[in-house]
């Protein structure tokens, strides 16, 4: 495996703006989603409670997270909404969030018109698991 195809915050020298190639996003197309103000460790389960939005589908996302950079230079904290009780939180990790925030008006278009499909990704989404218990902020 290259490592363009590992998940973006596995690459130390990612900068989302200047990346020339498609992030796989499918994996994300058919999950719901709930978006927030990130605080503190990008990479970490930390959000400003009061900024919860949601639940957007995949294209209310991007934009969501899109939107909230473009306006307030504020990163987004997307956590990955599920039913399963004890299944622990999944969030974008802060590569591919900065992914969005740098292309998300292309990810909507693409999206909105299933264009993406048939394009050749060459970076993957990266997902990350909660492993505290309790640091909710």
């Amino acid at each position: 495996m290259s490592d363009q195809n590992l998940p973006v915050t596995q690459s130390e020298d990612f900068i989302a703006e200047l990346e020339g190639g498609n992030m796989d996003l499918s994996p994300l197309y058919d999950k719901s989603f709930i978006v927030a103000v990130s605080t503190g460790d990008r990479n970490k389960c930390k959000l400003l409670a009061s900024t919860l939005r949601g639940p957007y589908d995949f294209p209310q996302m991007v934009e969501q997270v899109g939107k909230m950079y473009a306006d307030n230079q504020h990163h987004a904290k997307v956590t990955i909404l599920h039913k399963e009780e004890k299944k622990r939180a999944s969030f974008l990790d802060a590569g591919t969030t900065d992914y969005i925030e740098a292309h998300w008006e292309n990810i909507v278009f693409e999206a909105t018109f299933e264009t993406i499909l048939g394009e050749e990704k060459t970076l993957k989404a990266g997902i990350i698991t909660d492993e505290e218990d309790g640091d909710e902020g």
